[in-house]
């Protein structure tokens, strides 16, 4: 209007006039702008007024401004939609506040709204909301234009949850993905309703529009069926059992997202880690599964030396040294790289690293010199290949090397001296030797006191209680010798 006045807007050029919700533009107090508009532009222009209810002082406007109008109706049986499930709760005044929340707290929606009928009621119940931790911002009409349109921005952008507002604002809501609307007050006019549930519900999605009664409002309700011609259930307030319920399952529902999350991203991991260490070492057509178990050796270590890191050492020593042996790199840099491939599951199936790597391998359909690298670079069997001497002679060079693993000799001795503890502490037990840097334990029993019944149970014995009272990766062998030797002479 200021543009009008200054005579900075030209309008002589309009050739159609559009107002919508002419009913509600006249009930704000713009009776006096819009008739001023309609005077100033050019009388051959087309003018439609839209509005939910043609009242007289709209048809006055049609009378005075517009040639020849013509009345449209469109009708329509409900004036709301099925797909919004309508509830009526019965409240005390002073209560209005906490049902809001619990609401809130019950449905847990991506957006909801609130209508208040006075801007007094919005502040109020706007500041008990931010005080309880909730994220919601306030619509009214003393807010400027421009901040509202700043605020209903945030709010598609779901920047906060709950929009608290008045009907001056109502109409111009129209968010997606709006799950719920709560009448704080029920509204002073019928159409109200239609228009303030109206903004949840749409393209097919299903919306829930709780209206608040107190005392004497039934009446209110009962005229609000009739002109919409709907029904409204009566609902029961959620009790604190009811709330505290959701939100112990809300809590776990997150922590499962959070470690469904957390796995998916530990798994996109392990993946480049694999594909990243084969590429490193130069080793190509490994089967997927391997290439994955190969990632999974980024979350292992020996005595504190990563084992993927390990193994692309091993892998890079034993191409280097075939290298200089006038052979081809290729089958040692690959067996290198899979000698401790038992190692990425060795915490989920039984058995030695060496011997599960050995199973996976041949799973795989690994090359025979590579399997039989794998099965002898701990000693288990003998080396009968130039590739596997060269693995065990690299896995020792790595495993040896100054500041590849973090134990210094002084744990290493305490940690095989209390393996050899606990084996020698059951009666029997003559002698006990850790071997294999205490993956093996070998004991030697006094055959008088141990016969061969009771070595196995004996075995089983030992092995409860070094896992009960040892710290160690993989698994260790206990191994039970008894002897019996029957000397004489012959003179």
């Amino acid at each position: 209007m200021d543009h009008m006045r200054r005579k900075t807007l030209k309008l002589d050029k309009i050739t159609m006039v559009v107002l919508d919700e002419a009913d509600e533009m006249l009930n704000m107090g713009f009776e006096e702008d819009i008739e001023t508009i309609l005077k100033d532009i050019p009388e051959g222009r087309q003018t439609i007024l839209f509005s939910a209810t043609m009242n007289k002082r709209i048809l006055e406007i049609t009378k005075k401004y517009l040639k020849e109008p013509k009345n449209v109706k469109i009708k329509s049986k409900e004036l709301t939609v099925d797909r919004i499930e309508q509830i009526s709760l019965e409240v005390k005044q002073k209560m209005k506040d906490e049902i809001v929340m619990r609401l809130i707290d019950l449905n847990d929606p991506k957006k909801a709204v609130v209508f208040c009928n006075t801007k007094k009621k919005v502040d109020n119940l706007i500041e008990k909301l931010k005080n309880n931790g909730y994220k919601a911002e306030c619509l009214h009409g003393d807010i400027k234009q421009a901040q509202r349109d700043r605020i209903m921005k945030r709010f598609k952008q779901g920047e906060f949850q709950i929009l608290v507002a008045t009907d001056v604002v109502a109409r111009g809501i129209d968010v997606e993905e709006l799950e719920l609307v709560i009448n704080y007050d029920i509204p002073q006019e019928e159409e109200y309703y239609v228009h303030r549930i109206g903004r949840t519900g749409r393209n097919g999605k299903i919306g829930k529009a709780y209206t608040f009664v107190v005392g004497k409002e039934k009446s209110k309700l009962l005229n609000i069926q009739k002109y919409a011609n709907t029904k409204i259930i009566k609902g029961k307030i959620p009790t604190l059992e009811e709330i505290n319920k959701v939100k112990n399952q809300k809590i776990v529902d997150n922590i499962e997202e959070m470690i469904e999350k957390a796995r998916r991203e530990v798994d996109a991991t392990i993946k480049h880690d694999g594909e990243r260490a084969v590429l490193e070492a130069g080793v190509h057509n490994i089967h997927p599964e391997l290439v994955r178990l190969l990632g999974r050796l980024r979350y292992r270590t020996s005595y504190g030396q990563n084992v993927l890191n390990h193994s692309l050492e091993v892998s890079y020593l034993a191409g280097m040294m075939a290298s200089e042996l006038g052979m081809d790199p290729t089958i040692a840099k690959r067996a290198g790289l899979l000698h401790d491939i038992g190692k990425s599951i060795d915490h989920e199936v039984e058995g030695t690293h060496v011997q599960i790597g050995v199973d996976l391998a041949r799973k795989y359909k690994e090359h025979d010199a590579v399997i039989h690298a794998i099965q002898a670079h701990h000693g288990d069997v003998e080396a009968k290949t130039v590739v596997a001497c060269l693995v065990q002679a690299a896995d020792a060079l790595s495993a040896a090397r100054p500041g590849a693993r973090r134990e210094n000799v002084e744990n290493y001795i305490k940690r095989l001296e209390k393996l050899e503890e606990v084996a020698s502490s059951f009666e029997g037990v003559e002698s006990s030797y850790a071997i294999q840097a205490g993956r093996e334990v070998r004991i030697m029993v006094k055959p008088e006191v141990i016969n061969d019944e009771r070595m196995l149970p004996l075995a089983r014995e030992i092995c409860k209680k070094i896992e009960e009272e040892l710290e160690y990766p993989g698994q260790i062998k206990v191994n039970i010798i008894r002897e019996s030797r029957a000397v004489n002479y012959a003179k």
